[in-house]
């Protein structure tokens, strides 16, 4: 081989080196782009990036997804509320996984109903085929997802006995609803069909978790009604 063919040679691999590097800071450049706009549920913004490329379902560290980052989304207000469905349904449409896992087994519904206020991101996403009765990994595991999200240091409580590392023995979206989220999430996935006697890995169901939460003297109505609903005898 001559100077001149191994010169070439050297120059062709080394630009096709740059260009997969350029490439890959593309598409990570996308995946940011992606998850800043789904954090803000801004739905222009979302359709914009996926239009330019991005993985609808692109991971960061946590393998949270954009659809789960628009389902934690707090909607305050009926604007913000109009535009987190619309972000969802460009999501879904498409070709968001509604089954999605986070690195402890978070589906975009858990997300919902732990961090959301509103009930409209349940029906869409159950309507879209989310498994109601998903399950978090450990209840310890469950806790440090939201810990993640919200910055707020949680206590780990060790886990039951003779729970294998990595059992999808968690949460429901339901157990999520009652321990993190507001009654009006916890509403809405009883009436989706959700099960309110399912136990995590320390043996407590919702409605245990619902006792502890609201039953002390100054819970409001609406909080005592969802026990009734979550607990139907007397507590």
């Amino acid at each position: 081989m001559d100077i001149r063919s191994a010169f070439w040679m050297r120059f062709h691999a080394a630009a096709f080196v740059l260009f997969l590097l350029a490439h890959g800071a593309h598409g990570q450049n996308l995946t940011q782009q992606l998850h800043s706009a789904a954090r803000s549920t801004d739905h222009n913004a979302i359709l914009t990036v996926l239009e330019l490329g991005a993985a609808v379902d692109a991971r960061d560290a946590y393998n949270w997804t954009a659809l789960m980052l628009v389902a934690a989304a707090s909607s305050p207000t009926s604007e913000q509320r109009e535009q987190a469905g619309l972000a969802l349904h460009a999501l879904i449409e498409a070709g968001a996984d509604v089954n999605a896992r986070s690195i402890d087994g978070w589906t975009p519904l858990h997300f919902a109903a732990a961090l959301s206020n509103n009930a409209a991101v349940v029906d869409i996403l159950v309507e879209a085929g989310a498994e109601i009765e998903a399950r978090t990994m450990e209840s310890w595991s469950a806790e440090m997802t939201l810990a993640r999200y919200t910055g707020e240091q949680r206590l780990q409580r060790s886990i039951a006995s003779g729970v294998e590392a990595g059992a999808e023995v968690g949460y429901t979206p339901l157990i999520a609803a009652v321990r993190f989220g507001s009654p009006e999430l916890a509403r809405a996935l009883l009436q989706a069909g959700a099960d309110p006697h399912a136990q995590d890995d320390r043996n407590r169901s919702a409605c245990e978790y619902g006792r502890d939460k609201y039953r002390s003297p100054g819970s409001d109505g609406a909080a005592t009604d969802l026990v009734e609903l979550l607990c139907p005898q007397p507590y």
